[in-house]
């Protein structure tokens, strides 16, 4: 984690003075697909995030944005215990996530002012906090399309994947995410 925070403020750091910043807040809904081939009768629950990011415009086709993203993910499973007297148990688990992404961005066509498309791209980290379960660090890849409606509104969709997942070491549990939201650009 440290690696990761002293990587984006020595990108941020070495980049020109003159580039132009702007801030933005989102707030939407998640639906994960967590995979676990050990938990036959798995559920998952949509949920819902919130964020704050920084955009760094380079030029007028490319930036960077990093940010703080909150999200909220649960679990269901459910399992039979044979063991003279067959029982049937469900576990729930819960877990608040703090993201950090460090994305690259780039504008389809910077010179139109209104309905402006942006792609991102880049690596992303889920630091797991208020956690009940088995949760850790997430480490992946995310893609976004944003569509800035006006000056200042915007709807995104968000796409993850999981590079790699610490969960009790357990190696066959993967994780994706789509996620919408709407935000303000300050």
């Amino acid at each position: 984690m440290k690696k990761f925070i002293v990587l984006t403020l020595l990108i941020l750091g070495t980049l020109q003075s003159y580039a132009q910043f702007s801030y933005s807040i989102k707030a939407g809904w998640s639906w994960p697909n967590i995979h676990n081939e050990t938990l036959p009768g798995h559920k998952v629950q949509s949920a819902f995030t919130l964020g704050a990011a920084v955009d760094y415009q380079l030029n007028a086709y490319l930036g960077l944005q990093s940010g703080l993203n909150y999200k909220r993910v649960g679990e269901e499973s459910s399992e039979w215990s044979v063991g003279g007297v067959s029982q049937f148990h469900v576990h729930k688990y819960h877990a608040s996530f703090l993201e950090i992404p460090l994305l690259l961005s780039a504008k389809v066509n910077p010179e139109v002012q209104k309905w402006e498309f942006i792609w991102y791209v880049g690596p992303y980290m889920d630091i797991p906090i208020d956690k009940k379960g088995r949760y850790e660090t997430f480490y992946g890849i995310m893609a976004a399309a944003q569509l800035e409606i006006c000056s200042h509104c915007f709807i995104r969709g968000e796409y993850q994947w999981a590079l790699k997942s610490d969960y009790d070491g357990i190696d066959e549990r993967r994780t994706n995410m789509f996620s919408v939201s709407l935000g303000y650009r300050f």
